[in-house]
């Protein structure tokens, strides 16, 4: 197949950490994968030199003349409607090309801006063939647009395997090693990890935490770090370094639109156990109902004192992290694996008939 991912830019942010592993996974199954970079200006090129696969084609600018794709994906507002505007010069000729649209949790049911024009999401995203999404509130949004439930599919995230797998029994007595990956913007809950590790330390516990990302909401925080905590600034792989180092995963994110996020499956995939917000798909990562715990599911994100309970759970009862450790590690076995993910992808293409969807 030809496939054509179309992205609103290759910055460092997890819905394009997710694109380049799809598209990873589908160039290793023997299928050929363009990427177009709406917005090339912002490319971050370690991240992309880190994430995307070399033989990934990356093109510029309109892509008019290459309307030879079996299989077209957009994620994003701005790569949504860029498809719309010329999915029929998108497609194979004398095919019945496939247009998916990949939630990126920026549609709104109102009219929203792109590139300064007004759009109606509706009339954007009904041209679609079928919606990918992350979270029973993207699912619901979707169903108020009008877009039919059987073209509404909920599919993982994925991630390539760790090439060595630590044992789970480690650091049984020492200090609780936390980490948290994100974009620097406040509301994915910098301030709340800090001020938790930092009244923790304060107690007499032994928790340290690394900060790896860069940003506003991220970077003000530095004069407020106690002596556990280091600010390890952005890194293109941050997930490389994971397993070994660190024990436990945090995200206590306050933003509403969540779906998957890729800091959370990174954590999983390394092992970890993860403390987070239950909001969006999140507790579809930790609480899977066939799968056994991974992690601790937070409900107000702007109560340190909850998550400094959850941390402190996990330092007193090393047999819970253990246990969850193992659901971490169920969770990656399961449902993470980003070969399975993009064959389902495209099995779920395949399948259909005009008109028709399988259940997701």
């Amino acid at each position: 197949m030809k496939i054509l991912i179309v992205v609103p830019n290759l910055s460092a942010a997890g819905p394009q950490a997710q694109i380049c592993a799809l598209a990873g996974a589908w160039i290793r199954s023997g299928h050929g994968c363009w990427v177009l970079d709406l917005a090339p200006e912002q490319r971050d090129i370690a991240f992309v030199q880190a994430r995307l696969h070399p033989e990934a084609a990356l093109i510029e600018g309109d892509v008019d003349a290459c309307r030879l794709f079996d299989v077209v994906v957009s994620t994003g507002r701005q790569a949504d409607a860029f498809v719309a505007e010329r999915v029929e010069r998108l497609r194979r000729p004398g095919s019945d090309g496939f247009w998916w649209s990949r939630q990126a949790g920026d549609w709104t049911e109102a009219a929203a801006a792109v590139n300064g024009k007004a759009v109606n999401g509706k009339a954007v995203l009904g041209k679609a063939d079928g919606h990918v999404v992350q979270s029973p509130e993207q699912r619901a949004m979707l169903q108020r647009m009008g877009i039919p439930s059987e073209q509404i599919w909920f599919m993982h995230n994925g991630v390539v395997p760790p090439q060595q797998v630590f044992p789970e029994t480690q650091n049984e007595e020492g200090p609780l090693r936390c980490v948290m990956c994100a974009r620097g913007e406040a509301l994915k809950g910098w301030s709340t990890a800090m001020d938790a590790v930092n009244q923790l330390r304060e107690r007499g516990i032994r928790v340290t935490l690394d900060l790896i990302g860069k940003g506003p909401g991220l970077d003000g925080l530095r004069a407020e770090a106690g002596p556990g905590v280091r600010f390890l600034g952005h890194q293109a792989s941050p997930a490389l370094s994971y397993s070994g180092r660190y024990d436990v995963g945090l995200l206590p994110t306050r933003f509403g639109t969540e779906g998957l996020p890729n800091s959370i499956i990174e954590y999983l995939n390394a092992g970890m156990p993860v403390i987070a917000t239950a909001v969006g798909g999140v507790p579809m990562l930790l609480a899977d109902p066939e799968l056994p715990a991974a992690g601790i599911l937070l409900q107000d994100p702007t109560d340190t004192a909850e998550l400094r309970a959850a941390i402190r759970a996990y330092y007193d009862n090393r047999a819970l992290l253990a246990d969850h450790r193992s659901g971490a590690v169920a969770m990656r076995a399961h449902r993470l694996n980003i070969d399975h993910v993009a064959a389902m992808w495209l099995k779920n293409t395949e399948r259909r008939s005009p008109g028709t969807f399988d259940k997701p």
